[in-house]
């Protein structure tokens, strides 16, 4: 109860000490002890600055942390989306495709391209995230929408390798939809095809629409009819040639597909 009167004359003291040195400040000979006590009053104050201000630096840290996390997710669930509705589009474009019937077909995501390098080298070959476990084999054929993609190549437990029809020194008995002709489809590397080993006596014309002439054992295996391989953009006929042939443009950009329909052999 006695040390409340000393703690209020204290107090006092130091207002009137503090009023003071405010009055003496302007003073010439009081100037060399203002800068004294400025000197030893800074870092004071740089500590008392700090402490004041660490609670609220910790607290916008923090802050910020959790918002680049909340980012991070929204980021994350955006992408999601996305890939959701491109999924649910391939599927409903595929299915209202009516060759090859829907119900036959796996859908499958394009997890690689080997050897393929944008301006350098074109695809032969896709990764697919499908495999032994969706009950897929070798010579499974590969489809998006109508179109030929390729053949499963090779199978691992969740993986399957695709070789893609436009690969080189692939060869498929193929037709031409308004003549009827028939030939042998035959990849170059590239996104153009060959129509080979047609008959002279049979009628190629630009424009026309190449498909596979279907070539199905007992067992379904093999390509089945109707398939479409491309576009006949030139032909070549010799009369001095046993056969002639033709350019085919095939339809498809591989390196951009995103998602495959496989024909699974029941």
């Amino acid at each position: 109860m006695q040390k409340r009167p000393y703690l209020f004359f204290t107090f006092v003291f130091f207002i009137f000490f503090c009023f003071f040195l405010i009055l003496l400040s302007p003073l010439p000979f009081f100037r060399p002890v203002s800068n004294a006590l400025t000197f030893i009053s800074t870092p004071i104050q740089k500590i008392l600055v700090t402490i004041v201000q660490a609670p609220s630096s910790l607290w916008v840290s923090q802050e910020l942390n959790s918002l680049r996390d909340e980012n991070r997710k929204l980021t994350k669930q955006l992408v999601d989306q996305k890939e959701l509705i491109r999924q649910n589009n391939a599927l409903s474009d595929q299915f209202q495709t009516v060759n090859p019937l829907s119900r036959s077909l796996v859908p499958a995501n394009i997890v690689g391209v080997p050897s393929f390098i944008p301006g350098l080298s074109l695809p032969d070959t896709l990764t697919i995230d499908k495999g032994l476990k969706d009950f897929i084999k070798e010579g499974d054929i590969v489809v998006y929408k109508d179109i030929l993609v390729g053949k499963i190549a090779r199978v691992s437990q969740r993986l399957s390798a695709v070789e893609l029809i436009t690969k080189e020194n692939v060869s498929i008995t193929a037709k031409a939809v308004e003549t009827n002709a028939l030939g042998v489809i035959r990849g170059q590397g590239d996104d153009e095809l060959v129509l080979d080993n047609v008959i002279l006596s049979d009628t190629l014309k630009e424009n026309d629409i190449v498909v596979t002439k279907g070539d199905m054992d007992i067992g379904g295996s093999g390509y089945p009819p109707n398939l479409v391989l491309g576009k006949i953009v030139s032909v070549d006929k010799k009369a001095s040639a046993l056969f002639q042939n033709a350019k085919v443009k095939y339809p498809l950009r591989v390196a951009t597909l995103q998602t495959v329909f496989i024909i699974r052999n029941k």
